[in-house]
């Protein structure tokens, strides 16, 4: 029984951990994204085709 009542004092005692960052803007949009794509048109226009595939890498990872 001493365990169980060691999770209850701690679960009791619980507190949510504060979100520092959060890539989801007010509106539901999720930042992070929105600004790797950019990232990726603007390393198009300048020729970095191998950022835009890391970019475009790095999105499908995250969003898997």
């Amino acid at each position: 029984m001493f365990f169980i009542e060691k999770i209850a004092v701690e679960t009791k005692a619980y507190q949510d951990i504060l979100v520092i960052l959060s890539f989801i803007g007010e509106h539901g949009e999720d930042k992070m994204k929105q600004q790797i794509e950019r990232n990726c048109k603007s390393s198009a226009k300048s020729g970095h085709g191998i950022l835009v595939k890391l970019y475009k890498d790095f999105l499908s990872f995250r969003l898997s």
